[in-house]
């Protein structure tokens, strides 16, 4: 895991990499130079170009990005450039450094001449469904070792055979003819998550496990509650005693999300018997995706749907690698933000030249400001466009023999980018 140096240590290094003449790799905007740290200013750094870098390249004040190797570690920071010169750069004396670097490429801060711009499948369509608090695009699960060629009647009668031996009761409901009406059924509606009641004797995750966000946790629910909760019984802690009542140890509740809609949710009880675990959550949560998969191939909501032109967003690009990017998008842009785990379509816009186009899957996602930042890495490109990315982000022709690309020192390109 990336670890941030601690402030006597940044110190140190960076001496020990001035006393040294340790090569800094400097990547900005304007390219990628080779420099030596000459000296330490109080509030600054000043760098002596290796190599030249392009007519009129690293001016004030544009972000860089350093990478320097010492005791076998690779290190980098940003910084801005606060002056340019014929022979080097003063840089600003970057507030943090960090080390145990986990990408294989430069990232590239704002690269420049490149535009991109993102679609959502089906962003479009509209349906009488409780509407997700999150888009998930439905796509054939790659990861789950269950086959989707048989008829959909089929597959949720094998399904819920399964389950006949984990659990004690387990259907599954739509909402297209019954709306959300039980606390239950509008607590999955709302959050898109599922709402797992590992025993009715003591309520509520209060942490959820899962990176991507799964399950509805205690303090979620609370957020659903009337302001007197406090002082009086609240609505699920009464549930939970008349499911206690009837016997019943452990329920979970798993919506079955289609685009940004909750269609329906798949229902597991047990009564007499011990509490669900994690992993009967994973049999439900991968079945929902697999249903809603089929759901969409069968063209079930074909004749209650209606689709508006596809639309494609702008973003701005904050950083850059062949293997993904961190995009910038205004808060409002979108009518709900894409999940983690979520994938869109992604058309990078150069200058000049044709456009590189790749599937990206969402992995980290966080708003601040207004503004929505989502990481995202590439799959499916084709190896024409994974080039062309090379050249356009680091005008290297031949990046496999380029050591300059890669973000840790000393790293070749043995493996596949």
């Amino acid at each position: 895991m990336i670890q941030k140096i601690t402030h006597v240590e940044k110190e140190f290094l960076l001496s020990a990499a001035a006393r040294a003449a340790l090569p800094f790799r400097l990547h900005g905007t304007s390219g990628m130079v080779q420099a030596l740290l000459q000296n330490i200013q109080p509030g600054a750094l000043e760098m002596v170009f290796r190599s030249r870098p392009g007519d009129g390249g690293f001016p004030p004040p544009e972000p860089v990005t350093a990478y320097f190797a010492y005791g076998g570690q690779t290190y980098t920071f940003r910084s801005r450039v606060r002056k340019r010169t014929e022979t080097g750069l003063l840089l600003d004396m970057p507030e943090f450094l960090y080390k145990s670097l986990r990408r294989k490429f430069v990232r590239v801060y704002r690269p420049k001449g490149l535009q991109v711009v993102f679609a959502l499948d089906n962003e479009e369509i509209r349906m009488d469904y409780p509407v997700c608090p999150e888009y998930s695009n439905v796509e054939e699960p790659a990861d789950i070792n269950i086959s989707t060629d048989i008829p959909i009647q089929r597959l949720i009668a094998a399904f819920r055979e399964e389950l006949s031996g984990k659990c004690t009761a387990n259907s599954i409901r739509m909402f297209r003819t019954k709306k959300p009406e039980r606390l239950e059924e509008i607590l999955v509606t709302e959050t898109g998550k599922v709402l797992f009641i590992p025993s009715t004797s003591s309520g509520l995750p209060r942490t959820d496990p899962y990176p991507e966000g799964r399950l509805i946790t205690e303090a979620m629910e609370e957020q659903f509650e009337d302001p007197n909760f406090l002082v009086e019984e609240s609505a699920l802690q009464k549930l939970l005693a008349e499911k206690k009542a009837e016997g019943i140890t452990s329920e979970i509740w798993c919506p079955v999300v289609f685009y940004q809609y909750v269609v329906g949710y798949i229902y597991a009880a047990n009564k007499g018997r011990s509490s669900f675990d994690f992993s009967m959550i994973d049999t439900l949560w991968d079945f929902s995706r697999i249903l809603a998969y089929k759901l969409k191939e069968v063209g079930y909501f074909a004749a209650e749907q209606t689709t508006g032109a596809a639309k494609e967003h702008s973003a701005k690009i904050v950083d850059m690698t062949p293997e993904g990017i961190l995009i910038a998008v205004p808060e409002n842009e979108l009518r709900i933000p894409v999940k983690e785990g979520a994938g869109f379509r992604v058309t990078v816009l150069p200058e000049e030249g044709g456009a590189v186009s790749a599937y990206a899957r969402v992995c980290r996602r966080h708003t601040d400001q207004g503004t929505t930042y989502y990481g995202a890495q590439f799959a499916g490109m084709k190896a024409e466009d994974r080039m062309r990315l090379f050249t356009l982000l680091y005008g290297s022709k031949n990046p496999e023999n380029d050591p300059s690309v890669f973000e840790k020192s000393g790293t070749t390109a043995a493996a596949p980018f």
